[in-house]
C-alpha cells in the first residue's frame, strides 16, 4: 500500500513568490488586473501552452492560467494556486500518477504526510524570506490542516494545507491563496473561522 502513496510538487521559488507578493500589493485588483499582471509575469492561458511540452502530458486541470513553472492557477474572485498534493493511486479516483506526469511537477513514490508537510513548510520559508514572519499560523491536526497567513497591502496571502474538494475530500493539497481582506463574498481556505481570524 505504501508504494501507492504519492506526494507531488510544483515548487514555489523566490522568483515566483516575488511576483505573487507584488500581485497581493495591488490596490483592490479586479479579475482583469490580476490576469494582466500574471500574464506579464509569464503565466499563460491553457490554450497558449507549448504544444510540444503538453501534447504528451495528461489532460490538464480546468484552470484560468498556468504559471511558468506549471502551477494551475485560478483567479475568479481570489487567486488559488495549488503547489503540492498528497494522494494515492490505483483506485477509482486516480488510477495512474496523474500529478507526477504533468509538466513542471514531480512526484515521490511512497511519500506521505511528512514529505507533504515539508513541501508546505519550504513554501512558508520562501514567503517568510520575502515578507517576514507570518501573522497567523493555525494548525488543526484533526483535519491535517494548516493555514499560514500574511497581510500584504489590501490582501491576505495564505499558504493553506487541507482536504482537496475535487477528490471528494480523499486527498490533500497545499495551495497559495490571495484574496482581498475586505471582500465579503470570497471563500477563504478553512472557511469562516479562518476568514474571520485573518481579516479581523
Amino acid at each position: 500500500m505504501s508504494d501507492d502513496a504519492r506526494v507531488a510538487l510544483c515548487p514555489v521559488t523566490p522568483e515566483l513568490a516575488d511576483g505573487l507578493c507584488g500581485l497581493a500589493e495591488l490596490d483592490a485588483p479586479g479579475y482583469e488586473a490580476v490576469e494582466e499582471r500574471l500574464v506579464a509575469l509569464g503565466w499563460r492561458s491553457p490554450e497558449d501552452l507549448d504544444a510540444q511540452t503538453y501534447d504528451t502530458a495528461p489532460e490538464i486541470p480546468d484552470c484560468d492560467l498556468v504559471s511558468p513553472l506549471g502551477h494551475f492557477t485560478y483567479v475568479d474572485g481570489a487567486l488559488i494556486m495549488p503547489f503540492a498534493y498528497k494522494y494515492w493511486i490505483g483506485n477509482e479516483l486516480l488510477e495512474d500518477d496523474y500529478w507526477g506526469a504533468l509538466p513542471g511537477w514531480s512526484s515521490q513514490k511512497g511519500a506521505r504526510r511528512a514529505e507533504f508537510d515539508a513541501h508546505a513548510e519550504a513554501a512558508v520559508q520562501v514567503l517568510t524570506g520575502r515578507l517576514g514572519p507570518a501573522l497567523w499560523d493555525v494548525r488543526q491536526p484533526t483535519y491535517e490542516a494548516r493555514h499560514v497567513a500574511w497581510r500584504v497591502g489590501p490582501s491576505i496571502l495564505m499558504i493553506a494545507q487541507g482536504l482537496e474538494p475535487m477528490s471528494y475530500y480523499q486527498f490533500h493539497d497545499a495551495q497559495i491563496f490571495i484574496g482581498s481582506a475586505m471582500a465579503d463574498h470570497i471563500q477563504f481556505p478553512g472557511g469562516p473561522p479562518i476568514r474571520n481570524l485573518v481579516t479581523s
